[in-house]
């Protein structure tokens, strides 16, 4: 039962990493192929946030992997 769980979450831990890891990406190069105006520095903090929620799910999936061993 506990490991069915911690399968579930690390599932989706994985999902959300994926996911806002291609999205912080996509936001940053979009911003860096911009001219560094006020909407290319926008896209480029966008991009780090995104990558940086990223990296707080990467965490937390390696940590359901850790636990469900």
């Amino acid at each position: 039962m506990v490991r069915a769980v911690l399968v579930k979450r690390s599932k989706v831990a994985l999902a959300f990493t994926v996911i806002f890891t291609v999205l912080g990406l996509a936001f940053s190069l979009k911003g860096a192929l911009m001219d560094t105006t006020n909407p290319g520095a926008l896209y480029a903090v966008i991009g780090a946030i995104f990558l940086a929620l990223g990296g707080l799910f990467a965490q937390a999936w390696a940590k359901y992997q850790e636990e469900g061993k």
